[in-house]
């Protein structure tokens, strides 16, 4: 990136973060967000950030990242701009700061199953989720494999023999 494209995007990134509706978390409207979710353009704090990680989200720093041009002009509108759209059908009430069970189920009707994104051509009213569904749970690593036996067509007689050996040779 080169300095001039650099200092746009520093610019950028100031103007956007004074913007009023991008001094609050777009989740929980917790003062100083420190953190953007890049797929959604949303300015969150650290515990939204957190648990937007838990769900794939990608997200930078706001002040330890690197921003593309690119990425610094889509935040413009920022929390404005997506709550026209991704909370155009929300009626309810948005968690508060703390409240993780409340703002990961939030972020799930939100961000994954888009429950308050207007209704489209491909959405129709029937598409709606059942609020009595359960929320889609977050990606968890993946657990280690299981140890596979040494040789898996041996008997526990057979390998009881080769115990013994080594115990014979090392006793």
């Amino acid at each position: 990136m080169s300095s001039d494209e650099a200092a746009k995007v520093d610019a950028i990134l100031k103007a956007v973060r004074k913007e009023e509706g991008n001094k609050h978390c777009f989740v929980c409207h917790e003062r100083g967000p420190q953190y953007v979710d890049v797929e959604h353009n949303v300015f969150v704090c650290t515990l939204c950030s957190g648990i937007l990680r838990e769900f794939s989200f990608r997200i930078k720093g706001l002040s330890m990242s690197t921003f593309s041009l690119a990425e610094a002009k889509a935040l413009r509108g920022g929390n404005d701009e997506a709550r026209k759209t991704l909370l155009q059908r929300f009626d309810g009430n948005a968690p508060v700061p703390g409240e993780k069970d409340r703002i990961r189920e939030f972020i799930n009707d939100t961000f994954v199953k888009k429950r308050y994104m207007p209704r489209s051509k491909g959405r129709a009213a029937s598409d709606d989720i059942d609020p009595d569904t359960p929320p889609a749970k977050p990606k968890k690593p993946d657990a280690k494999p299981k140890a596979k036996p040494a040789r898996p067509d041996s008997s526990d007689e057979e390998v009881e023999v080769c115990f013994s050996r080594v115990n014979a040779r090392h006793g």
